[in-house]
């Protein structure tokens, strides 16, 4: 399997897994456990690090597209494929 469509791929459940940990960091804001904010917070980090990192990936990989989408415009294309470098 190309290694984009696994950067892609891997973007959807680390954006899920970085906003759970959000809300779960956020909803152990309100009580009174400082062990378990922390461990939420650490777990929100680790995650929004590796989609960083992912999301990082994916802006290498599309290069090219971003690039022509520059340099040439839209071209003709679908405002609505303009997100999805592999629609078009």
């Amino acid at each position: 399997m190309k290694a984009i469509f696994v950067i892609d791929w891997v973007l959807i459940p680390t954006f899920i897994l970085s906003a759970f940990t959000g809300i779960g960091l956020h909803i152990a804001g309100h009580g009174s456990s400082h062990e378990v904010w922390h461990n939420w917070a650490v777990a929100h980090i680790l995650f929004s690090l590796l989609f960083t990192v992912v999301v990082v990936g994916h802006i290498k990989t599309h290069w090219g597209w971003y690039k022509s989408l520059i340099r040439n415009g839209r071209a003709g294309k679908a405002v609505s494929l303009l997100w999805c470098p592999f629609c078009s």
